[in-house]
């Protein structure tokens, strides 16, 4: 899991960087619907949220 920092231009922002000020910008968030685990050979393992 990772949580990336957005920052944007704001001539008000409170983070100094490269002579110019920015703020912190919502992330686009990307959801995985499915997905499959390999851990011993190449078939693969199906992951849901159903058990």
């Amino acid at each position: 899991m990772v949580e990336e920092l957005v920052i944007r231009q704001d001539e008000n922002g409170a983070i100094p960087w490269r002579g110019e000020r920015w703020s912190l910008a919502d992330p686009e968030i990307w959801t995985a619907l499915t997905a499959s685990i390999f851990s011993v050979d190449e078939t693969g393992a199906p992951v849901s949220g159903e058990i």
